[in-house]
């Protein structure tokens, strides 16, 4: 954790793995590990939880938002999907919470076909994808 951070304080944005964050932080749970890197200066941290979606925390809020419900082919890929999704939502100046929607959908679409980017679709249709896909029970 000590080479990383002094970077910390300048990121507006920081998309762990929850495991990845886990090592960094030291600590177990969503909350305290996002509280963690809020505290260190991150502005919004987003944790990926897989197939238990993630947890996103701001100074202002925090959330967990389910996955959505896929029979995953391959997990290659999906993280940086989940990243490029949470992205795409910020540029468009969404909320974090349909920007983290729009985040787990791009990741679960990315596990349906084989390599890292077969299964990533045009915004429109993720946005199908999302209206009509249930999301996982937690």
């Amino acid at each position: 954790m000590t080479a990383l951070e002094p970077a910390l304080e300048h990121l507006d944005y920081f998309l762990p793995s929850v495991e990845e964050a886990r090592m960094l932080s030291e600590l177990n749970e969503p909350v305290d590990i996002a509280q963690f890197f809020l505290a260190r200066g991150v502005g919004v941290v987003a944790l990926k939880m897989g197939e238990d979606g993630c947890y996103v925390a701001s100074r202002a809020e925090a959330f967990c938002v389910p996955a959505f419900a896929v029979s995953a082919m391959d997990a290659t890929g999906a993280g940086d999907a989940f990243a490029a999704g949470f992205l795409a939502g910020v540029v468009k100046g969404w909320s974090l919470r349909e920007t983290a929607r729009l985040a787990n959908a791009v990741g679960a679409l990315c596990t349906l076909a084989m390599g890292t980017t077969a299964g990533i679709r045009s915004m429109e249709a993720t946005l199908e994808f999302m209206a009509a896909t249930p999301l996982r029970e937690v």
